[in-house]
């Protein structure tokens, strides 16, 4: 295969380069708001599926592309912040894994729980614990 390897979609286009002594894995070069990006991938498949996704994002004119993973979750963050939302998938699986330590697994006390959360408030009394732990859940 030729290299540097070229993928279009209308009038956008990203870059495959690949690996080199500087650079241990295959790297998609493509340019979004003036500014030059890179991401890398450990395969060739890899880095060819994800640079169709950024070209057609780009036609789009997406700003997709354009985030870092840092800036997408603090965009999420001001979005839930902004709609009123008090809780994200990912903070009531953590506030599950809590409540669940301090359970140490007693079926009884889970199925109490479980039915506070679906009333948006659990309080829970752990055995070994130093006292109640409330959690409130906002969906």
């Amino acid at each position: 295969m030729k290299y540097p390897f070229h993928v279009r979609h209308r009038n956008r286009t990203a870059t495959i380069f690949p690996p080199s002594e500087a650079y241990t894995s295959y790297r998609v070069y493509y340019r979004h708001g003036g500014k030059a990006r890179f991401r890398a991938f450990k395969t060739f498949s890899e880095a060819r599926d994800a640079a169709q996704q950024i070209v057609k994002d780009l036609a789009k004119d997406s700003s997709a592309p354009a985030l870092s993973a840092k800036e997408t979750r603090d965009a999420l963050a001001l979005h839930y912040q902004q709609t009123g939302r008090t809780a994200t998938a990912l903070s009531a699986v953590e506030n599950y894994l809590l409540a669940d330590r301090k359970l140490d697994g007693s079926p009884l006390l889970r199925i109490l729980m479980v039915g506070g959360i679906m009333s948006r408030t659990a309080e829970i009394g752990a055995r070994r614990s130093t006292g109640p732990t409330r959690i409130v859940v906002g969906l």
